[in-house]
């Protein structure tokens, strides 16, 4: 599956992200955890033959050789339409949150399955026999578990605001930024943008130069060795509003 977060781009190649390539990522909601949320009370009405109502869980989507480890908050919100066909809207909370509609849906015999052709994602998963957790895969490229939990709306995860684009005529540079080493135990490889900051993991002097100028890294010549150095960057911009990629370059 591929992780997407707001708009996303494809800047680390391969990158697992749900929803798009994994390199623009929108700040969570809520400072809450995901664990802390996951434990608030579902008092939504539970029954296996009605799968109608807010149903949440978290994809882990393992370390892969372009990407860390990643958490992702996703949230459905299952209806019918007037025609009574099901309805199923689908957020990642933790990419911004913007609704992705599927276009197949089916609930039948207890086995739920929907689909988003747009991002070559779907999900099959079956219902409990007490109609509170349905345990499937999302495929998207990769298939991987999750298991969603049927949840009031009281308890659901708050969807985020989508963040404001920055000025297209804008040229940022960055007002605050923070360099460190990479953590050398951590896999993978990552640009990305989560709301007003942009961040990069496990990324080398020659990654950030290639990225920043859009040229191939068999451009680079005579680079002394400390090009090969990773480190992480997370940088606010001088100008309000979200960069888009020419600007994060």
């Amino acid at each position: 599956m591929t992780l997407r977060m707001g708009k996303v781009w494809a800047v680390a190649a391969g990158v697992m992200v749900l929803f798009g390539k994994y390199t623009e990522a929108q700040a969570p909601a809520s400072a809450t955890t995901p664990a802390a949320q996951a434990a608030a009370p579902a008092t939504a009405t539970a029954s296996p033959t009605d799968i109608t109502g807010i149903w949440q869980g978290t994809l882990h989507v393992p370390a892969g050789n372009n990407h860390p480890t990643v958490d992702l908050r996703i949230e459905n919100k299952i209806t019918h339409d007037d025609k009574g066909n099901l309805k199923v809207v689908d957020y990642s909370i933790d990419q911004g949150g913007q609704p992705l509609a599927a276009n197949k849906a089916s609930f039948q015999d207890g086995d739920f399955k929907y689909a988003i052709d747009r991002i070559n994602g779907s999900y099959e998963g079956r219902i409990s026999a007490d109609g509170k957790t349905i345990s499937g895969n999302w495929t998207q490229g990769d298939s991987i578990p999750l298991v969603l939990t049927r949840v009031a709306p009281d308890a659901a995860w708050p969807i985020p605001e989508p963040p404001k684009a920055m000025a297209a005529d804008a040229n940022p540079k960055f007002d605050v930024l923070t360099v460190k080493p990479s953590d050398p135990n951590r896999p993978g490889k990552l640009f990305t943008i989560r709301g007003r900051h942009v961040m990069t993991i496990n990324t080398t002097v020659s990654d950030l130069v290639t990225f920043g100028y859009s040229i191939q890294t068999k451009q680079l010549e005579n680079a002394p060795a400390w090009f090969d150095d990773k480190y992480d960057l997370d940088g606010v911009p001088d100008v309000e509003g979200q960069p888009n990629i020419q600007q994060m370059r």
